[in-house]
């Protein structure tokens, strides 16, 4: 057991991160199936699962000694010293992990309530976000500080506001939509349908929909097109393969379809976008 606080980077083989105003923020990888020896940190954590996952074990008697199950898609927060231990899934696990300056006081007093507490919640614009800020840290260009500082300040606003909208007692999703939401994940480029997720779930199709929509603010189709835009984005920057292959690859029906709802995410065309990534 360690004594001292390590870096959020410590046990993670592959890691990009870049230190911003107020907030360093790191993207971490972990191979399947390792334990992460009980540790703290020496400031606050807002940890955003982006694939995989693990679970977490808080270590210390204040937190009540608990486990959480964190799947793709979870948030988490936890504030500095907080002892805990992570078992990484058999997938591995991925994630953005943004740790707040919190002693200049640049950050309003509703962000730093809810840093100094444990909160493990989902919500798909924070999810968003945190796969905008992965895509600036693996394809930076002359824009991406000014760009991962303005999502830093989206996500912790969007976090403080929904923290205060339920009084600081935030309850956790119902675990048959946290079955369904791994599913999508999972099998977001395949051609998913409602029922597909109400028997995973075992609700009624119209309940999970409206759950869905009330929990990660948006609803199912939405949910998975924008899994896929930021899947697409990813090989964009990443890869010369052809748009339409993307498109095919990511789920689209063709390349128009995909062209329509990138627009509608990044403002610009698949092309545009991946002439400023690659320039």
């Amino acid at each position: 057991m360690r004594d001292g606080p390590v870096p959020v980077s410590r046990w993670s083989p592959r890691f990009r991160a870049r230190e911003v105003p107020r907030c360093l923020v790191t993207y971490v990888w972990f191979p399947p199936n390792v334990t992460l020896e009980p540790h703290v940190h020496d400031r606050s954590t807002f940890a955003v699962i982006l694939e995989g996952g693990f679970e977490l074990s808080l270590q210390s008697a204040a937190a009540g000694r608990r486990n959480f199950p964190c799947p793709a898609g979870t948030i988490l927060t936890q504030p500095a010293g907080e002892r805990h231990a992570n078992h990484i899934a058999s997938a591995g696990a991925q994630g953005i992990v943004l740790q707040p300056d919190t002693i200049a006081g640049t950050l309003p007093v509703r962000c730093l309530a809810m840093l100094d507490r444990v909160n493990h919640f989902r919500d798909g614009p924070i999810a968003a976000a945190a796969r905008s800020l992965a895509r600036e840290l693996s394809a930076p260009d002359d824009v991406t500080p000014l760009a991962v500082e303005g999502l830093v300040l989206e996500i912790l606003a969007e976090a403080a506001r929904l923290d205060q909208n339920v009084g600081g007692r935030r309850k956790d999703p119902p675990a048959w939509l946290m079955a369904a939401t791994d599913l999508v994940h999972a099998r977001f480029r395949d051609n998913l349908r409602i029922d597909d997720l109400a028997a995973v779930a075992g609700v009624h199709a119209a309940h999970l929909a409206a759950v869905f929509r009330r929990v990660h603010r948006m609803p199912v189709g939405s949910y998975i097109r924008r899994l896929r835009v930021d899947w697409a984005a990813d090989l964009l920057a990443r890869t010369n393969l052809p748009i339409s292959l993307i498109a095919a690859e990511a789920g689209f029906s063709d390349q128009a379809h995909l062209t329509r709802w990138f627009r509608r995410v990044f403002g610009a065309t698949p092309a545009a976008y991946r002439r400023a990534r690659c320039r």
